[in-house]
């Protein structure tokens, strides 16, 4: 049987909470669990520039943005 696992986390899209470190986290997760999704809650300043970078780490359909939770 496969599993999906779903990390999430919720909180302001700023500097402070450190979104950046999670994504690249999550493409070595997700290179070692396939099935692994990520799931971030919350906007903010940085909703851009995190948007950006799951393109750029090749995170789409990975990595889903829910906005303001």
């Amino acid at each position: 049987m496969l599993l999906q696992e779903t990390i999430g986390t919720l909180g302001r899209l700023a500097e402070v909470k450190d979104h950046e470190t999670l994504l690249r986290a999550a493409r070595i997760v997700c290179a070692r669990f396939p099935s692994a999704r990520f799931v971030i809650g919350g906007d903010g300043p940085l909703k851009e520039r995190i948007s950006d970078l799951i393109l750029n780490l090749g995170l789409e359909g990975k990595v889903r943005l829910l906005g303001e939770v």
